[in-house]
């Protein structure tokens, strides 16, 4: 399972699958309820809204699905490459993709939707080592994860970059990376480097925040407005997938089997703590944190 997404007024679950099939549960009975079929590879990525489900896949689209008889609506095949990621918000889909890309379309609620208003580029090729199945594969990783608010959007990729665009210009605002400084005494180092060192998983952000999960086992924290990075969170042992924000309380879901639970206990000093731990109970791998 590598994709999940909670409706809570319709009090489903979705989840998406190496298997090709996205499925639905009740949170009342902890049934599956509706099971689709369509993708001709695994699902990476599915979100809910009223009566919509769609769904990213390795095989390079998006499908849009009825949720209440499981029906295909459309096919969106504009993509390139694996869509590893996807939001939509009653009016406009985006979606990143292995192809290096993010997609614009705008999308009504019943499923009609334009052809491909905008594509955004910017991010660069990055390698990136995968195991799918049984076998290693090199592939050249792109936009990862995404997140947007009115015509805010923040992306993250395998160049191991954070993006900031405006949506509506279609305008990189500011990319976010590693850079080399020279190091202090107080560092005992020539050169240190500030910024994420392997592929960017997730983001997130709020008024003043932009948060990036890495699988270089670091959540890093930077100043929206100017770019900064300004706090670097360190708890877990392996890469982590997975970000969710809510309020002053943020969660970071890692491949060492653990959520993190980080608390802000002072704003005008970013002072992010690591509250606790939670663990999973199965073989150690967890790819997905979020609120309830």
């Amino acid at each position: 399972m590598l994709g999940l997404h909670l409706d809570r007024t319709a009090n489903l679950l979705a989840s998406a699958s190496f298997d090709t099939t996205i499925k639905l549960w009740d949170l009342d009975t902890m049934e599956c309820v509706r099971t689709m079929y369509g993708h001709g590879d695994g699902v990476l990525c599915v979100q809910l809204f009223g009566r919509l489900v769609l769904s990213g896949s390795y095989d390079m689209t998006i499908i849009l699905w009825d949720r209440d008889t499981g029906a295909p609506i459309a096919t969106l095949a504009d993509h390139t490459g694996w869509v590893v990621c996807i939001q939509y918000d009653g009016k406009r889909l985006l979606s990143g993709s292995w192809d290096t890309t993010i997609r614009l379309w705008n999308v009504e609620p019943n499923g009609q939707h334009s052809p491909c208003q905008h594509v955004f580029w910017g991010h660069s090729e990055g390698i990136y080592f995968f195991k799918k199945k049984h076998f290693l594969m090199v592939l050249y990783a792109a936009v990862t994860t995404l997140q947007f608010k009115d015509n805010y959007l923040v992306s993250g990729s395998g160049d191991k970059t954070i993006r900031v665009w405006d949506i509506e210009s279609r305008a990189c605002l500011m990319v976010l990376q590693g850079t080399i400084e020279r190091g202090g005494a107080e560092r005992n180092l020539m050169f240190f480097c500030v910024g994420h060192q392997d592929l960017v998983r997730s983001v997130r952000f709020n008024d003043e925040f932009i948060f990036s999960a890495s699988f270089d086992h670091n959540v890093r924290v930077w100043d929206r407005a100017c770019g900064d990075s300004v706090k670097t969170l360190c708890a877990h042992r392996r890469g982590i997938w997975s970000l969710s924000l809510r309020d002053n309380t943020l969660l970071s879901g890692s491949r060492d089997g653990t959520v993190a639970i980080w608390i802000l206990r002072d704003r005008a000093s970013n002072d992010w703590v690591l509250a606790g731990h939670l663990s999973s109970q199965d073989d150690g791998k967890l790819t997905s944190a979020s609120f309830f």
